[in-house]
C-alpha cells in the first residue's frame, strides 16, 4: 500500500507557513504558561497552557516532516497534535470561565459587605 501523498506547490507553501506559525505560536504560548505558573493560582492555567504549547509545537513538527517525506503517518501524528492542542485549550477557556465567574461572585459579595458597612456607618453618624 503506497503511504504517499502528492504535495502541489500551493500546498507545501500552506504548510510550510502553517508550520512556522505553529512553532512561534507553540514557544510563545509555552512561555506564557511559564510566566503564569509563577504564582500558586496563575499555575491552574500555566500548566495546561505549556502542555498546549508543547503540542502545537510537535504538530508544526510534524507538519514540517509530512511537508519534507510527503508521509501520511506524519500528517496523522500531525493532526493527532493538533487535535490535542485544541483540547487543551478548551480545558482552558473553561477553567478561565470558572475563574471569571468566581471573581464576579466575590466582586459582587465584597461590595454587598461593603456598601452593608457603609450604609451602617453614615446612619450611626446622624
Amino acid at each position: 500500500m503506497d503511504n504517499e501523498m502528492p504535495l502541489s506547490p500551493f500546498t507545501k507553501n500552506i504548510v510550510h507557513k502553517m508550520s512556522n506559525d505553529m512553532k512561534f505560536l507553540g514557544i510563545f504560548t509555552i512561555v506564557i504558561g511559564a510566566f503564569s505558573c509563577l504564582t500558586i493560582i496563575g499555575a491552574v492555567i500555566g500548566i495546561p497552557y505549556i502542555i498546549a504549547g508543547m503540542r502545537l509545537k510537535e504538530s508544526g513538527e510534524m507538519f514540517r516532516g509530512y511537508l519534507e517525506y510527503a508521509s501520511q503517518d506524519f500528517m496523522e501524528r500531525a493532526i493527532e497534535k493538533e487535535s490535542q492542542y485544541f483540547h487543551i485549550q478548551k480545558i482552558i477557556v473553561i477553567i478561565t470561565i470558572v475563574f471569571m465567574i468566581l471573581y464576579f461572585i466575590f466582586i459582587i459579595i465584597f461590595f454587598t459587605i461593603f456598601l452593608k458597612n457603609f450604609d451602617s456607618t453614615i446612619l450611626h453618624t446622624t
